[in-house]
């Protein structure tokens, strides 16, 4: 199925819901097909694995309301990990990967909700983002990475509507969950809060008071929190412009060639974090894909802009050294799946509602060597932790430790 650039995607005939739900379970599968190590061999990622050995050791309201020494509170962490803890050990891969895996599909159903959006192209246009935008490896099927799926979820939440009876409800609700996995979503609660203010109407004052208290429920437990390693504070804006030029800019759009090409990505990091005064097309991407929903009509895009700002904004001041880390393409990684599928979204719509074929196939480029990124999966993220082995190995010998991905991660005794 093609996309249609004469078409507006304002217009457009309404799809079902079976349309919806077949977009659903095509995605999930992707997922797995893409990793299928993960399903095979069994694997904890990171903090899941934390989050399971707290529950062990903990009663289940106790379980729920424990949170990492990071600070911050992981709902969907703390669910995972009492589940789990209930359930054999063997059975710890599928909880974890099952909940990851259909966390990636919510930003999809809070898009159907909005009748004005659930159209074939804005759908097809969406999941491809989702599925192509990278870097994607230590988002998908990862519970810990899942709040930065939610993050996508709450800004497409501060761009839609939803007229429909009882929707209110669950969109408040929603927000209010998304807020408390983590601080991807609480952070945008400033623009909700400007939104509303604009907009003016009951729906919008509701969710900006939710996702309000929960980003006041984060920051209260981080200021709470014990004294960790020190934060980042900015130095100057040109290391901010290295790092949207390197992560934003040539992630889409040269990383995945690393297998193609005769220099490495590293290489090319290395020469951007070499490069003064880049803070300038950093501003230019910002400020022109900001100008362009101006100029399409689309004035309702600039919440995506303004929601992946505030999200490398977050990036930047939850990296303890940013110029070594977040210029480094395969170092966290996670914190720029979101803003970099809000940025493409935005395009990809901007593109098609302008009826700009150089758009279109600027962002057509990005999403086929997106394909490359999602063929060639990073080894670190799925080598084999043999983890049912290993269960294998502890319950013939309680004493053996149940070490679990990546390297240096292992179960509390």
């Amino acid at each position: 199925m093609t996309v249609d650039v004469t078409t507006p995607l304002s217009t457009g005939p309404r799809v079902s819901w079976g349309f919806v739900m077949l977009l659903v379970v095509g995605m999930i599968a992707l997922q797995y097909a893409r990793m299928p190590q993960v399903i095979l061999d069994g694997r904890v990622w990171a903090e899941e694995g934390l989050f399971l050995s707290a529950a062990r050791s903990r009663g289940a309201i106790d379980a729920m309301l424990w949170r990492a020494p990071v600070g911050y509170y992981n709902l969907q962490l703390n669910v995972a990990g009492l589940v789990a803890s209930r359930l054999p050990l063997a059975w710890t891969p599928a909880v974890m990967t099952g909940l990851a895996s259909l966390l990636l599909i919510i930003p999809i159903l809070v898009v159907a909700l909005d009748p004005t959006w659930r159209r074939w192209s804005r759908l097809v246009m969406l999941a491809a983002c989702l599925l192509l935008v990278g870097p994607s490896e230590e988002v998908w099927l990862n519970v810990a990475s899942g709040q930065f799926v939610l993050g996508v979820a709450a800004a497409l939440m501060l761009v839609s509507e939803s007229t429909a009876r009882g929707s209110s409800v669950v969109r408040a609700v929603a927000l209010g969950v998304f807020g408390l996995c983590g601080v991807a979503s609480a952070m945008l609660a400033p623009l909700f809060i400007v939104r509303a203010i604009l907009q003016r109407t009951r729906q919008r004052a509701t969710e900006a008071a939710v996702l309000g208290a929960a980003l006041a429920v984060q920051l209260t437990l981080v200021a709470s929190a014990p004294p960790g390693p020190q934060r980042y504070h900015l130095d100057s804006l040109d290391t901010l412009g290295k790092i949207v030029v390197s992560r934003q800019i040539a992630q889409p759009l040269v990383y995945p060639l690393d297998h193609a090409l005769p220099f490495s990505r590293t290489e090319v990091a290395r020469r951007i974090n070499g490069c003064s005064g880049l803070i300038l097309p950093a501003v230019a991407l910002y400020a022109g894909l900001a100008w362009w929903t101006r100029r399409t009509g689309r004035h309702e895009l600039i919440w995506l802009v303004a929601s992946a700002a505030v999200m490398v904004g977050g990036a930047v001041a939850a990296t303890f050294d940013p110029t070594a880390t977040l210029v480094n393409p395969d170092i966290g990684v996670r914190y720029f799946f979101a803003p970099n599928v809000l940025l493409m979204l935005c395009a990809a719509s901007c593109a098609i509602e302008a009826r700009s074929r150089v758009g279109v196939v600027v962002v057509m480029l990005c999403l086929v060597v997106g394909v490359l990124d999602f063929v060639f999966v990073n080894p670190y993220f799925i080598t084999p932790a043999d983890w049912y082995a290993r269960v294998k190995a502890h319950e013939a010998d309680p004493t053996h430790v149940i070490r679990h991905a990546p390297v240096g991660w292992s179960l509390a005794p």
